[in-house]
């Protein structure tokens, strides 16, 4: 079996040899939000709940959209100034403005914040309203979600290609494995972390393969400080490590089990 490093393939180089990390602070709302789900925890170790109407999955969901935002849990959040969404936004304009010349794009991942909540916030139309309120015109920012048949998916893929749409964002399900478009990307977001390592590599490899007209390119991981953030790219971190001993025989096991829906 060859790696993708084992075969090295002509791609890109990426700035600074690794993804670079924007760590953003906690809010006063996300750090009391936080600790009602230490509480919630505390509850089911101490076996006080059914596990039907709390556990521990549950609260690792609602713990990873506290890391994107407060109002996906909180209707009465406010609009955090250094949030994640606001630091995602402020780099995503430097990078259309400093690669205007070669009309160079840009990807976001986010897996969570896709649909509106109940009381309709979502995480993708506060970044596309953002991004235009910055100064980038609507019609080169488009989500995934918008190409809903396989022809309007490919005439998406082209206008990212030519750079008429400079801004795409998606999901690693909807915008991982298939997605060509690397020709003029110049970054990549990560605004939330997925939940198995091979969903990294989905995504890094978007911008990290052949045909990318850039030289160097950027991969960022945003990620909110205090939060299940840390926890869960720290995981990645090591599973992948793990993994990529397996795969090139630098770990003397002989057999792996997949462990990435328990942890």
């Amino acid at each position: 079996m060859q790696t993708t490093d084992m075969l090295d393939l002509p791609r890109p180089k990426l700035e600074g040899g690794k993804a670079q990390v924007i760590a953003c602070p906690m809010s006063d709302e996300q750090s009391e939000i936080q600790q009602k789900l230490v509480e919630r925890y505390e509850r089911i170790r101490s076996s006080k709940v059914d596990p039907r109407e709390d556990n521990a999955l549950a609260i690792t969901t609602d713990g990873r959209k506290l890391a994107l935002d407060a109002r996906m849990l909180s209707p009465n959040a406010e609009d955090f100034p250094s949030s994640k969404i606001n630091a995602l936004v402020e780099n995503v304009f430097a990078i259309w403005e400093k690669s205007a010349p070669t009309k160079g794009t840009q990807m976001i991942f986010s897996d969570i914040g896709v649909n509106p909540t109940s009381w309709g916030f979502s995480a993708y139309d506060e970044v596309t309203k953002k991004l235009i309120a910055r100064g980038i015109p609507r019609e080169q920012i488009v989500s995934i979600g918008e190409a809903d048949s396989d022809a309007k998916k490919q005439a998406l893929f082209e206008k990212v290609r030519n750079g008429s749409v400079r801004v795409l964002l998606g999901s690693t399900a909807k915008l991982g494995t298939g997605t060509n478009v690397q020709k003029r990307l110049v970054a990549m977001h990560h605004l939330d972390a997925p939940w198995k390592p091979a969903e990294v590599e989905q995504r890094d490899g978007r911008i990290l393969r052949q045909g990318n007209q850039n030289a160097e390119v950027s991969i960022y991981r945003y990620v909110t400080e205090g939060s299940f953030d840390a926890y869960m790219w720290q995981a990645l971190e090591t599973k992948a490590r793990f993994i990529n001993q397996v795969m090139t025989g630098e770990s003397g096991v002989r057999r792996a089990e997949d462990i990435g829906g328990r942890s």
